[in-house]
């Protein structure tokens, strides 16, 4: 019960499969993508289980989904604790969350991403868009560009509304002291 009231969201997108599967559609059931308690185990203490839960939960988008099986999935359900695991404190989980991110946005509609852009943009920005950078694995930094980077034709006029992050974003790819960011940051603007 308690688990279920920390993410209501979960319960709406089961409610939504079992509805689907009630008519008929093709959806799959939503347990058959992903369990409550792979869920519960991104904001787990323990980072092994985080690391787990992330390496789980990464097979989703290349198992061959429809996107609009996908897109809810990662609106409701995973974008708001995967995002804050930007942050994690282990460089690893910090990867497999970007990992899974770009993963996702990858696979989903360009609708769905545009709707996730409010999310996205400024957990990035908080990342490397500050001064001093809050990412301090280069690689991650680049990542986190490249997803940028997959955004900017995808959305386009979209991501106006996040002009500041963006150019906060660029400032920071420039003055990375890691070659790559800077040319992932020249290629971005």
């Amino acid at each position: 019960q308690r688990e279920v009231q920390r993410h209501p969201s979960f319960l709406s997108l089961l409610l939504h499969f079992a509805r689907s599967e009630a008519r008929g559609d093709a959806m799959p059931a939503a347990s058959e993508l992903i369990a409550q308690r792979d869920l519960n185990c991104l904001s787990d203490d323990n980072r092994q289980t985080r690391k787990r839960a992330l390496s789980k939960l990464g097979a989703l988008p290349g198992a061959g989904h429809a996107p609009d099986v996908l897109a809810p999935l990662w609106a409701d359900v995973l974008q708001a604790p995967v995002l804050k695991l930007f942050a994690d404190q282990v460089e690893k989980n910090r990867e497999l969350a970007i990992t899974l991110t770009a993963d996702m946005l990858a696979a989903l509609p360009d609708t769905a991403v545009v709707d996730t852009l409010m999310h996205v943009v400024p957990a990035i920005a908080v990342r490397i868009g500050g001064t001093p950078v809050a990412e301090n694995a280069e690689e991650l930094r680049l990542q986190l560009l490249k997803i940028v980077h997959a955004l900017v034709p995808r959305c386009g006029a979209a991501l106006s509304v996040y002009l500041p992050e963006l150019v906060q974003i660029l400032v920071g790819s420039f003055a990375d002291a890691f070659p790559d960011a800077k040319k992932e940051g020249c290629a971005i603007a």
